[in-house]
C-alpha cells in the first residue's frame, strides 16, 4: 500500500511497463486500497493566465492539436489556419503532439531524411511561424505537451541520461518557442492541460475505444467539464448533476488519417471552438469538423487550398 501510494500520477500502464504484470493487477490494488490512478486528476485550481479583454466581453479560443509533424496533414491544417485568419481569436492553443518524434520512439521503424528528427523540427519550426504571423504578436499562443513531445524525455531516460536537464535538448528550445512567444505547458508525465473558465484543456493519458467514451471517462472522473485531443476522434458527451452540467469533448487531430503504422483508424480531422465570459462562468466549446480540407461553421466555409492561410 505505501509502495503505491509513492506511485501517484504515475498510471497502471507506466507500472506494467516498469515493474512488469497488467494494468488491471495494478487497477485491482489501487481500489483495494482505496487509491486512484491520479495522472488525469484534474487540479480545478490551476491558475489560469489574466485575458486582455474586460470582465463581462466574450473571448474566443481555438484549440488544434495531433498534427504529428512531418506526418501532418497539409489541407487540415491551413483550413485551421484559414479559421483563424479570418476570426481572429483570442488564444490558440496547441493540444499536444504538434511533434511526432517518429526517428526517437521505442517502436521498430525506418528513418529517412524526409522523416529524420532534423527534417520534422525543421517543418515543425516553419509550421509554427506561420502560427504566429497569422495570429499576429498580441495573440497568446499555448502549446500543451503530449505524449508524443513526451518521446523526447524517454528517449534521455532511456538512452542518454548523462544529457538530461541540458535545456538545448528540450522541446521549447528545438522549436524556438521563445522567439515566437509561444508558452509551453510541461509535466512528468504523459498527461498535460491547462484550465480555461473551470474547463480542462489537455492531453490526457486516456484513449478509449469509440468517439466520446474518452471525454465521457474524464468528465466522470472529475466532474469538471474536459477538451481532450491524443484520440484523433471527435466527439462530445454531456453530464448534468445536481450541481451543474458539465461538457466532455474530444478534437479530432490535423494528421494524416491513413499512417503507415495502423490501418483503418476511426480518426476524423476537426479542432475545437471555445467562448467564454470573460471574469464569469459561462462557456460553449463545439468541436467542428474538417473533411476534404474544408469547414463549415457559423454559415461560412473555410479552408480549400493548402495555402489558404497566406
Amino acid at each position: 500500500e505505501e509502495w503505491l501510494e509513492n506511485q501517484a500520477g504515475i498510471s497502471n500502464y507506466e507500472l506494467a511497463k516498469n515493474y512488469g504484470g497488467s494494468e488491471s493487477v495494478y487497477r485491482k490494488w489501487r481500489k483495494r486500497y482505496g487509491l486512484s490512478d491520479s495522472i488525469n486528476k484534474v487540479d480545478k485550481k490551476k491558475k489560469e493566465p489574466k485575458s486582455k479583454r474586460k470582465d463581462g466581453d466574450i473571448e474566443r479560443i481555438v484549440c488544434l492539436s495531433d498534427v504529428h509533424v512531418p506526418y501532418h496533414d497539409t489541407q487540415a491544417f491551413y483550413c485551421a489556419l484559414d479559421y483563424i485568419k479570418q476570426t481572429k481569436p483570442d488564444e490558440v492553443i496547441i493540444g499536444g503532439d504538434f511533434l511526432d518524434m517518429y526517428s526517437i520512439s521505442k517502436f521498430a521503424k525506418i528513418i529517412t531524411p524526409a522523416n529524420s528528427l532534423l527534417q520534422e523540427i525543421a517543418i515543425a519550426k516553419q509550421m509554427l511561424k506561420e502560427l504566429r504571423k497569422t495570429v499576429g504578436v498580441d495573440t497568446r499562443i499555448t502549446y500543451i505537451q503530449g505524449n508524443h513531445e513526451f518521446r523526447m524525455q524517454t528517449y534521455l531516460c532511456n538512452n542518454a541520461p548523462e544529457l538530461i536537464g541540458f535545456d538545448a535538448l528540450s522541446v521549447p528550445a528545438l522549436l524556438d518557442l521563445e522567439s515566437l512567444d509561444i508558452e509551453y505547458i510541461e509535466s512528468q508525465t504523459r498527461t498535460s492541460y491547462v484550465i480555461r473558465s473551470g474547463v480542462a484543456i489537455g492531453h490526457f493519458n486516456k484513449v478509449s475505444k469509440y468517439s466520446a467514451y474518452t471525454a465521457k471517462a474524464l468528465v466522470e472522473q472529475n466532474f469538471s467539464s474536459v477538451v481532450q485531443f491524443h484520440t484523433h476522434r471527435l466527439g462530445e458527451h454531456y453530464r448534468t448533476t445536481p450541481f451543474s452540467v458539465y461538457k466532455g469533448v474530444e478534437g479530432g487531430c490535423l494528421c494524416q488519417l491513413e499512417p503507415e503504422y495502423v490501418d483503418n483508424p476511426d480518426w476524423q480531422h476537426g479542432i475545437v471552438v471555445m467562448e467564454r465570459v470573460v471574469g464569469g462562468d459561462r462557456y460553449n466549446i463545439v468541436g467542428v469538423p474538417i473533411i476534404e480540407g474544408k469547414m463549415l461553421f457559423n454559415g461560412k466555409i473555410y479552408g480549400g487550398t493548402d495555402e489558404s492561410s497566406k
